[in-house]
């Protein structure tokens, strides 16, 4: 078939977001290369059908790697809050770093030197626990007071929803409870395990064990518990809300395991676009975007927009763990002196990922 006989059809045949090999981009605008970024303005028609910033995946060209004030540090957890980007790491009182943008970044000093593990905003208030009892709270990120969690263990994770602080402890069966992040009241688990994240959604409090099985928790209040299972048998490290879905991911290297759960208690398993060590995860912008790396060191990043169907697009950076959505932009941390942050302007349409050879029916 020539390439006049094609463009004589496939408009009138084919439905828009198509996507089809040629030999020759059609010269009218029917067709546009695959990972190309389009006008809305201009595609009116596949802008209505089309109305997510995004057609499919996420598209690598748009991320941009920002300079940091630290370097020599694992970040082990970044959020956004009170219009600020705050990320703590692993390594001394100076292990903080605050943003008002996502690109210039200034470092802060924690009120005492420890291992900070995790960092929540809610309530007004910014707060950052460690791997033992030590907590630190903050309205701005800039100024810190020194905190206590109720019990020590090998590691706090913090989360917040309908007006509470909620924290499970890895190793332990502990939990706990707080309505200003100054006073914790100590709860306990339905076991003993390495609870190593916790999320909030739907009115539901769900953490997620990296010890080998199918460990989960869930709650309504943080204080009474149930035990509900996975549905197979992994390292669970993380898990996030968004869309109406709980997404967790199993952190075990080499796996392509997540599943998906509406509740919190009934999971059903599903399979990530790669294999590698998946490290964080965050729902923004109407995407899930999943971060890690290979046996080799390589970044990896998988977006989804339901949690079900999972595209692998590129991105400029390694070593990638902590993320965060805010301000409109997607904020990855790298474990160096540096972040990268991307983000999608509403005005246009970003075409997949670009595959040479391909094209997508755009009018």
């Amino acid at each position: 078939m020539t390439t006049q006989s094609i463009k004589s059809m496939l408009p009138s045949k084919l439905p828009l977001g198509t996507t089809i090999k040629m030999a020759d981009q059609i010269g009218d605008g029917t067709f546009v290369p695959q990972g190309s970024i389009i006008s809305r303005a201009s595609y009116p028609a596949m802008s209505t059908q089309f109305p997510s910033p995004k057609l499919s995946g996420y598209n690598g060209q748009v991320w941009t790697v920002r300079a940091i004030p630290v370097s020599g540090v694992t970040w082990n957890s970044v959020c956004y809050g009170n219009s600020t980007f705050v990320a703590v790491s692993n390594i001394g009182a100076k292990a903080v770093v605050t943003s008002t943008d996502g690109i210039t970044w200034i470092q802060r000093t924690m009120p005492v030197s420890a291992v900070w593990q995790t960092i929540t905003y809610g309530n007004g208030v910014f707060v950052a626990a460690d791997n033992t009892s030590i907590a630190a709270t903050s309205t701005d990120g800039i100024t810190w007071t020194q905190r206590t969690m109720p019990a020590t263990g090998s590691g706090w994770h913090v989360t917040t929803g309908s007006g509470i602080f909620v924290a499970v402890c890895q190793g332990a069966t502990n939990a706990a409870t707080s309505t200003d992040g100054i006073t914790w009241t100590l709860r306990t688990l339905p076991l003993s395990s390495n609870w190593m994240n916790i999320t909030f959604g739907n009115g539901i409090f769900v953490a997620v064990s990296q010890t080998a099985g199918t460990i989960c928790a869930s709650s309504t209040d943080g204080i009474t518990w149930v035990q509900p299972a996975l549905p197979v048998s992994s390292n669970w490290n993380y898990v996030t809300y968004g869309n109406g879905t709980f997404v967790a991911l199993s952190g075990t290297a080499g796996s392509s395991i997540c599943a998906t759960s509406t509740d919190g208690i009934i999971w059903t398993q599903r399979v990530m676009s790669s294999a590698v060590s998946w490290r964080a995860i965050v729902y923004g912008n109407g995407i899930f975007m999943a971060t890690g790396t290979t046996g080799g060191g390589t970044s990896a990043v998988a977006t989804s927009p339901d949690g079900i169907n999972w595209t692998t697009p590129a991105i400029p950076s390694g070593g990638l763990s902590p993320i965060i959505y805010g301000n409109g932009q997607f904020i990855v941390f790298d474990n160096s002196s540096s972040v990268l942050t991307s983000s999608i302007d509403p005005n246009n349409m970003y075409l997949g990922s670009a595959n040479p050879g391909y094209y997508l029916k755009v009018k």
